[in-house]
């Protein structure tokens, strides 16, 4: 039987060196091995970290020869990570070593960075500080392949070795009772540390990366980002998984096979699909040798069933606080979800669950919840989720949205990948001819209700511009580079195609134009790029400019700072948001005039329209058309006005034919406005402009024409 080894774990300053050193006086049968005095003779000096993997293999060289010889091996490092714990005594078992205590000299943080200082060679605060969270999180156990942990006996400041060697004495009865508790427990296929651990993190990995497996297809950037050295290809989703679990926890958990198994057991138990939180969740049986077991906090069955409950209950049901709960906290209303399915439940024991598993496996956010409980970015149950996507369909489509469109083929990409829709189904449903039976497709699955094609919300207006036909250099297919330049503040140049509308008395027709790029609107048929002008004869000036109709000619090195350019998008929305239209004039002088309050009324005019009864009742539906102290209509009759209403004011006409009156406060521009003009005409005989004259004329010698025209 090899001699019994021990394992000293402690942040810096915590004392493990002088424990060390003073137990070989104690017991001179004992030899240190120390991974820093290995280092000074490897590298030349202990703070030089140095390539770990020459390191290690004289650690183990070195307890290869020390057990050989009869000698028991004080293993001197901090130690303070349960995986690099877990993986360098199986090392060790493999040169011969396989009996290990851990002594944990558990010294409080403070008084570890106090020694620190003191110290000639310092470790940084932050580290001793990680360090520390490492060892909260994950203390070590027996589970770890330790045959006993302890904490380091002292009695008045000083180590105690009489208590050191009485517990190593006593270590054959400390075991033999250990396992004799857990043969009372009910063993399931994850009761072994590292596989519940494995199995932990790879949920962890699931939420950090959606879309986990694929990311060498999807996302191949993310993926070199995370794997930066890695210099295996990646091929497949298990070396993708598997590479992943290496680089962010430890090669450990990393076994493709075992990982392989994971994901089955995961999907099979409603982690990874949704089979209803009702369902069973089938653990498995312990396959390891149970000899040589020992249990960790959820190497019981019902213990594990809970928390696997818990997490498919946060995977599928994000849980929040609403302002009606603001008598309870997040934990509680989660308890209260949670007792449905979870017998003999406290919460209590769902805290603890909180604190062992969720928070440091990163299963849920590190941070304090105080308003809601989710995993990841899963703050949508499915069924929100996929009525986010048809929205967004729809604006995508209707609106032909290329930004949207961009985000909604990803999403779409994803929610096929996850089967939440079922791609096969989707695609033939255009091309299926009328009376076609949707029940000969026999690939159902729980996600049919969500994946028809049958259009319960859609946006009518939208643009008719032929996508098809637009040239690749039109600024509508450039609104990636068109929405960093409005985030960067960039100058543009821009030009207009030949033969595209535009409006009379344009300041620049035919020639190139400098803006200052502000927002992108969608307004009635198409998407325009509001922006601010810079130079020339209309300097400062704020238009709007349908996207198909221009291109950008040149991205202008200058830039101006996000200050200027909010500043410039309040003016641009102050225009846009008090006229009819996206017209907005072509006078700058008259735009600042509006812009400066103790000058606005002098650019006002008052549209003043009479109506029939049944065209007034279209009209005061749209009371949101204008700021409402811009818009005022006659009193509905047979209405009470309420207190406070500031709209439905005006007087009845004395006009019988038109006793209903509609004054809109507008920008002098608006006389110009094609829109307004358009609007006002689609009325026809039923309404008639009062004021302005010009507006007046404008309308008379339109239907004159139209008269003339058809005579």
């Amino acid at each position: 039987m090899s001699p019994i080894c021990h394992c000293l774990i402690g942040l810096p300053g915590s004392g493990k060196s002088t424990f060390a050193r003073q137990w070989v006086e104690y017991d001179p049968n004992c030899v240190i091995i120390s991974t820093d005095t290995i280092r000074g003779e490897l590298f030349g000096d202990e703070s030089i970290q140095g390539d770990w993997n020459l390191i290690e293999q004289e650690v183990l060289n070195r307890v290869k020869v020390a057990v050989a010889s009869g000698r028991s091996v004080i293993y001197d490092a901090t130690n303070f990570k349960r995986s690099q714990r877990m993986d360098i005594l199986q090392k060790f078992a493999c040169v011969g070593a396989e009996t290990w205590m851990g002594w944990y000299l558990k010294i409080p943080l403070d008084e570890c960075c106090r020694r620190n200082e003191q110290r000639q060679r310092q470790v940084g605060k932050n580290i001793i500080e990680s360090f520390n969270k490492q060892l909260i999180n994950f203390e070590p156990i027996e589970a770890e392949g330790f045959a006993k942990v302890n904490v380091v006996p002292m009695v008045n400041g000083k180590y105690d070795f009489s208590l050191v060697a009485k517990q190593i004495k006593s270590l054959p009865r400390s075991i033999v009772n250990r396992r004799n508790c857990s043969q009372k427990k009910t063993l399931h296929h994850y009761s072994g540390l590292i596989d519940f651990e494995r199995l932990m993190y790879l949920i962890s990995l699931i939420i950090k990366f959606p879309g986990l497996g694929l990311l060498h297809e999807i996302n191949p950037d993310l993926l070199q980002k995370e794997l930066v050295g890695n210099v295996q290809p990646i091929t497949d989703s298990l070396d993708e998984i598997s590479a992943l679990m290496s680089r962010k926890y430890h090669s450990i958990y990393a076994q493709p096979e075992a990982l392989a198994n994971d994901l089955q057991w995961l999907e099979k138990n409603g982690i990874l699909n949704e089979q209803g939180l009702a369902s069973e969740i089938l653990v498995g049986e312990y396959t390891g040798n149970i000899d040589k077991f020992e249990a960790h906090t959820y190497s019981d069955s019902d213990a594990f069933l809970r928390l696997i409950t818990i997490i498919r209950c946060l995977v599928h049901f994000p849980c929040f606080r609403h302002e009606e709960d603001e008598d309870k906290t997040v934990q509680e209303i989660f308890f209260e979800s949670l007792k449905k399915y979870i017998v003999g439940f406290s919460q209590d024991t769902l805290r603890k669950d909180i604190q062992r598993v969720l928070h440091p496996y990163k299963i849920l956010p590190k941070d304090i919840m105080k308003r809601a409980y989710f995993v990841g970015n899963a703050i949508l149950n499915k069924h929100e989720l996929v009525q986010v996507y048809k929205v967004l369909r729809s604006h995508a489509k209707d609106l032909d949205d290329p930004i949207s469109l961009s985000i909604y083929e990803g999403i779409e990409k994803k929610l096929e990948l996850s089967q939440i829709l079922r791609p096969q189904k989707n695609k033939k449903a255009d091309s299926k001819e009328p009376g076609e039976s949707e029940s000969q497709d026999s690939t159902q699955t729980d996600s049919e209700d969500y994946t028809d094609d049958y259009r319960v919300r859609a946006i009518a207006d939208s643009p008719g511009i032929d996508l098809e036909k637009l040239s690749d250099n039109a600024a509508y297919k450039k609104l990636d580079q068109l929405t960093e330049a409005i985030l960067s503040g960039q100058l543009l140049e821009l030009i207009r195609f030949a033969n595209t509308g535009r409006h009379l008395n344009d300041p620049y027709p035919n020639q190139l134009f400098q803006v200052w790029p502000l927002q992108i609107v969608f307004s009635k048929i198409g998407w325009y790029l509001g922006y601010e002008t810079k130079g020339g004869k209309a300097d400062k000036l704020f238009r709007f400019e349908r996207l198909d109709r221009f291109s950008i000619n040149e991205y202008l090195p200058t830039k101006r700072d996000k200050k200027e350019q909010k500043a410039a998008l309040s003016k641009l929305e102050k225009l846009y948001q008090s006229s009819y239209s996206l017209f907005l004039g072509n006078s700058v002088d008259e735009q600042q005039k509006y812009l400066n309050p103790k000058q606005r009324s002098s650019v006002e005019i008052t549209v003043e329209i009479w109506c029939e009864e049944s065209i007034f009742n279209f009209l005061s539906e749209r009371t949101k058309r204008l700021p409402h102290n811009k818009i005022k209509f006659s009193k509905r009759s047979g209405k009470r006005i309420s207190q406070g209403e500031t709209i439905f004011v005006l007087p009845l006409t004395e006009d019988s034919k038109y006793p209903y009156c509609c004054q809109l406060t507008l920008p002098c521009w608006s006389i110009e406005d094609i829109d307004l003009r358009r609007w006002i005409i689609g009325f026809g005989d039923k309404v008639k402009v009062v004021q302005p004259l010009e507006i007046r004329e404008q309308i008379k010698l339109m239907a004159d024409g139209i008269n003339k025209l058809y005579q």
